[in-house]
């Protein structure tokens, strides 16, 4: 506490602030006065929310500030709770898990299975691994499908190769693509 206390008071004195401060201004500024909140519920009917599993807590309530004029609020949510890999940015994956319960009567949720950017062993690997997270909202555990033609035929096994630096670890990696690139 007494370091985020002096940052703030270091980022004060040189007049600066970051995205999280903004949020919270606004928070404040809701809480304190209904008329603003109002105004801005009014304002804005629709709402669409990218990468919702990587929205903080401040984030959430700032949303759930502006939809909860509505009785069935028109949000558009996208995420997926199995990519929620930014907790130490106060991400917070009960964010997706409790907006489902809150709306649940109401909710229409169009799974995704089809994945265009990984072959089906990467797939299948990320499954295995994505199976053993505890906050999850699908209850499905079937890997996702390929779907780019182009990786359909792809068997290129992945490896974990540990390193002892970086450098070591930048050296082989300049290596294999040296390799490739000469086998073209």
């Amino acid at each position: 506490t007494r370091l985020y206390d002096r940052y703030n008071q270091m980022m004060t004195a040189i007049n600066r602030y970051n995205f999280d401060d903004m949020i919270l201004w606004v928070l404040k500024a809701f809480g304190e006065n209904k008329n603003m909140l109002l105004d801005y519920q009014e304002q804005f009917l629709y709402f669409l929310v990218d990468e919702f599993q990587d929205t903080s807590r401040s984030q959430n309530l700032l949303l759930q500030y502006l939809i909860d004029y509505w009785d069935v609020p028109n949000v558009f949510v996208v995420g997926d709770a199995d990519q929620s890999i930014f907790s130490f940015q106060d991400a917070n994956v009960e964010n997706i898990i409790d907006f489902e319960k809150k709306y649940q009567v109401d909710i229409t949720q169009i799974d995704l299975v089809n994945n265009y950017r990984s072959t089906q062993i990467i797939l299948d690997a990320a499954n295995v691994l994505i199976k053993n997270n505890k906050a999850r909202t699908q209850e499905n555990d079937a890997p996702l499908i390929v779907s780019n033609p182009s990786f359909e035929n792809v068997s290129i096994r992945p490896e974990i190769i540990e390193y002892p630096n970086p450098t070591h670890e930048a050296m082989d990696i300049a290596l294999k693509l040296e390799t490739l690139v000469n086998k073209g």
